[in-house]
């Protein structure tokens, strides 16, 4: 009777103590924050559609990083000024031909160090996650499954679709969707995680409560003063996500 009463008694605990505990929502950057490798494989196709078209230039990984916001229309008109649109258009056609530059994504795209950990973490005590990328609809949930992700993710959105031409636009568009995003999740307590000032405000613009900022080596840090009491609840500089996990 007495161990009955004891299962008993630590049953009714456990779910006394999920009840207490807030639901909670993960908002996640992608490219950058949960994945890796992204960045260089921009890189190679820059170089190499740069180089096809006619320029010297070619990036390196901390020069490509400090470019505010990427999009493949602007950063061929940038550079090719004299070009009309259509031969813009051409060459960003080019920038997304899968067949010519996926061995780019088998070779440099994998899940950040811890990203599986800390979304199955939250998944584990009741957490959603969620993404929203600056990527095509269309292609993100390849890149996802591609880094092995998928199974811990509840939705995912892809920003750019074929609108976006500069860092206005990103922030536009990533601030609206996380709005849509806490609307449809009125009752969960809310942290987004990214790597950049643009997901930081996006964030802090939709609403977020929290969020962390996931350091980048090749970015330069952020001073932390500027950013300080500009959310609800705090806002956390970490340098791996394992970080987050063990604040769960």
């Amino acid at each position: 009777a007495v161990k009955k009463l004891d299962k008993g008694m630590l049953r009714t605990a456990i779910c006394n103590e999920f009840k207490r505990r807030k639901k909670i929502l993960y908002i996640w950057d992608f490219h950058g924050t949960l994945e890796t490798g992204t960045l260089y494989v921009l890189i190679e196709i820059a170089n190499t559609l740069l180089k096809e078209n006619g320029s010297d230039k070619q990036y390196n990984p901390n020069e490509f990083a400090q470019i505010p916001s990427f999009s493949w229309n602007s950063f061929f008109r940038n550079h090719f000024p004299d070009m009309s649109a259509k031969e813009i258009e051409m060459i960003t056609k080019n920038a997304y031909n899968e067949k010519r530059f996926s061995h780019l994504l088998e070779k440099h795209s994998k899940a950040n160090h811890g990203a599986m950990n800390v979304l199955r973490s939250i998944c584990e005590i009741g957490g959603v996650n969620i993404i929203v990328s600056h990527s095509r609809q269309d292609k993100l949930g390849h890149y996802i499954k591609h880094v092995g992700l998928m199974d811990y993710v509840e939705e995912y959105y892809g920003i750019d679709d074929g609108t976006v031409r500069s860092a206005q636009d990103v922030l536009k568009k990533k601030t609206a969707k996380i709005r849509e995003v806490l609307g449809q999740y009125k009752a969960y307590e809310s942290t987004a995680v990214g790597d950049n000032e643009k997901d930081f405000n996006a964030a802090r613009g939709a609403g977020v409560s929290g969020f962390y900022w996931l350091l980048s080596p090749h970015r330069t840090t952020p001073d932390e003063n500027l950013y300080k009491g500009t959310l609800p609840n705090r806002l956390k500089f970490i340098h791996s996500l394992e970080d987050i996990t063990k604040d769960l």
